[in-house]
């Protein structure tokens, strides 16, 4: 075998035979750093990514055709349009439904917390908006059919007060001859105001709003509440935005997400709650989920674990202009179907109780069975086992949900009984929802730099087996990141995976320059 030189050697070398100077190559000063072949590289160690599940597609046919229009019309992932017409029925049908599974399990009701998270730039209002916007509309149908008539009542009750009152006096200032008399007047009069009720005019969704104001608004209006906000604050709100000292404040949704009693005596407001139904739709910003991770007490307490979250998958950059808008016949079903539940909800004066089929428990009693080992000790869900312990009951909730949207579509009413083919369908949300849970555990827990890092993975895969200094990166990412030692921190969190490789800089700049892994897909 030829023997090997550097350049250097030739200064010294009479001659050079022929074949040696094919060996012959260039030192580089840094190739001690530098391993331009794939196999001096190991494998990038990737962040958390888990297999992609799709978004299931077994809501009833109508709801499904309106989750594909949105996609279409909006151009948004088909999860964040799912979850939101999920969301949507979940605000109009949850107070007045629960359901008795046996053997001591009972779904009180069948609210849901759904958090959307998504960025400013992901048309999470125009989603939300076509979701539920036939509520609002109900709203403001009743508020015109019973305005008149709410008001009317509201004078005749005053006329009873201000009678109470008069009688009141009386009694008090009457002869003793006359007092059992004044005393019985003034009674009766008390029983007839006591007894007198004026009608509430319905209102089913809220915005934003401060705990202090859903817990009076829960009392108004007959124990159940929704709230729905595009950009929302409620998660901050709850996380203690208003707390003097800092403590989350999410006693009272825990309670109206499990139907339990919830009592306020605050000074002169004194507020008795039996069975409260909280459900929320929210949509929220990334960030907004990583920094709950923060309040520690959130997942401590249950809220967390009792969320629906979804992180979604931005689809800027690869939207279309030229969009078909939702079919009018498909947009009027559905229309008239969340107008049908919502109305049956207000009509209903009691919470109705459904119960599985014996198919229906069968299958949910083999899912169980299925889940229970992945939360053990070394199982595939130990670390959010306390959210897999909710999952059931959030199935058997949507279980719920499908069966009644499927009654009113073509009855008057809901039969009490969830078949085994509703129970399927809400099963097999159950993947999807626990890949989508990962994702939000992920982003709580992850690190700034890691955050940082991520953002770089993808330019330099375009930049694999290149050597290039820590300016010409930043400069590249400035929009990404406001300086370069910003930059650096994340090569360093990328240098840890074998994403890149520091090499010196042969430059008089104090920072290295980074190898780009040949390996990056």
């Amino acid at each position: 075998m030829s023997e090997r030189f550097d350049q250097n050697d030739l200064k010294t070398a009479g001659s050079l035979p022929r074949d040696a100077l094919t060996n012959c190559r260039k030192i580089d000063p840094t190739a001690e750093h530098v391993n331009d072949t794939r196999r001096d590289w190991q494998e990038p160690v990737p962040y958390n990514q888990h297999d992609a599940v799709e978004c299931p597609s077994t809501m009833p046919a109508i709801l499904e055709a309106m989750a594909d229009g949105i996609c279409e019309q909006v151009q948004v992932s088909k999860p964040m349009a799912t979850m939101a017409i999920i969301g949507a029925f979940v605000s109009a049908l949850a107070g007045k439904i629960s359901v008795n599974i046996g053997r001591g399990w009972k779904e009180r009701n069948c609210a849901q917390f759904i958090i959307i998270a998504a960025e400013s730039s992901d048309r999470k209002s125009a989603v939300f908006s076509l979701a539920t916007e036939q509520i609002m509309r109900v709203e403001q149908s009743l508020f015109e059919e019973m305005d008149r008539r709410v008001s009317q009542q509201k004078e005749e009750k005053k006329a009873l007060e201000e009678r109470v009152r008069y009688l009141r006096g009386v009694y008090t200032k009457a002869p003793e001859k006359e007092r059992k008399k004044a005393k019985e007047r003034f009674d009766e009069a008390q029983e007839i105001y006591t007894d007198f009720t004026v009608e509430v005019i319905p209102q089913f969704i809220f915005g934003d709003i401060t705990t202090e104001r859903a817990t009076s608004k829960t009392y108004q209006h007959l124990e159940r509440i929704a709230i729905c906000s595009a950009e929302s604050t409620t998660i901050s709100n709850i996380s203690g935005r208003y707390s003097k000292d800092g403590s989350v404040n999410v006693d009272f949704y825990l309670s109206g997400h499990q139907g339990e009693p919830f009592m306020v005596d605050r000074g002169d407001r004194s507020e008795r709650l039996k069975s409260p139904s909280v459900s929320m739709l929210l949509g929220t910003q990334p960030i907004v989920v990583k920094k709950m991770a923060k309040k520690p007490e959130l997942r401590e307490k249950g809220f967390i674990p009792r969320a629906l979250t979804i992180v979604h998958k931005s689809l800027t950059g690869t939207r279309k202009t030229k969009v078909e808008e939702i079919h009018k016949d498909v947009k009027e079903m559905y229309e008239g179907l969340l107008e049908r539940c919502t109305r049956w909800r207000f009509e209903l004066e009691e919470r109705l109780e459904l119960r599985l089929s014996s198919e229906a428990l069968s299958l949910l009693d083999d899912f169980r069975a299925e889940l229970e080992p992945k939360l053990g000790k070394n199982g595939d869900l130990e670390h959010m086992r306390d959210w897999c312990g909710k999952l059931p009951g959030a199935l058997v909730r949507i279980a719920g949900l499908f069966h009644a949207i499927h009654d009113l579509s073509q009855y008057e009413t809901v039969t009490e009984e969830i078949t085994k083919d509703e129970m399927q369908a809400a099963l097999d949300f159950a993947e999807f929802l626990t890949y989508e849970a990962k994702q939000a555990f992920d982003l709580m827990k992850q690190s700034g730099d890691e955050s940082d890092a991520k953002k770089l993975i993808r330019w330099l895969a375009k930049k694999k087996g290149q050597t290039l200094t820590t300016r010409e990166i930043w400069k590249a990412n400035n929009k990404r990141f406001s300086n370069a030692g910003q930059v650096l921190k994340a090569l360093r969190e990328l240098e840890h995976r074998y994403y890149v490789r520091e090499t010196p800089s042969l430059s008089r700049s104090p920072h290295p320059n980074w190898s780009v892994s040949p390996l990056l897909q």
